[in-house]
């Protein structure tokens, strides 16, 4: 059930942008300069090919296997909240879906 769900969810985003950040320091990536306001696309990075397989596919099976570490640093997980900023109720939601 926890790789349906996970799926469904690789279809949708609750949130499209994350909340705003500032750079704390000087970024390479696209030379953004300290203290410059950040909005990261979590939808984007939902469907990025790098993360993801054949994303039109509904397909469960790929979360079987899956190394990604739904408390690390995984970024393909960000859809999910995922990582550093991971919602609260995260394990009572998937105990209550995976066990209803």
């Amino acid at each position: 059930m926890k790789q349906v769900l996970f799926t469904a969810t690789t279809k949708t985003t609750t949130i499209p942008l994350l909340i705003p950040r500032k750079a704390k320091t000087d970024i390479k990536v696209h030379n953004f300069v300290e203290g410059v306001q950040v909005f990261i696309n979590a939808w984007v990075i939902g469907r990025d090919p790098n993360f993801w397989e054949e994303l039109d596919l509904f397909c469960p099976e790929r979360f079987i296997r899956s190394e990604m570490d739904v408390k690390g640093k995984d970024f393909g997980l960000i859809p999910f909240e995922g990582g550093r900023q991971i919602c609260l109720g995260l394990l009572l939601a998937m105990r209550i879906f995976v066990t209803a």
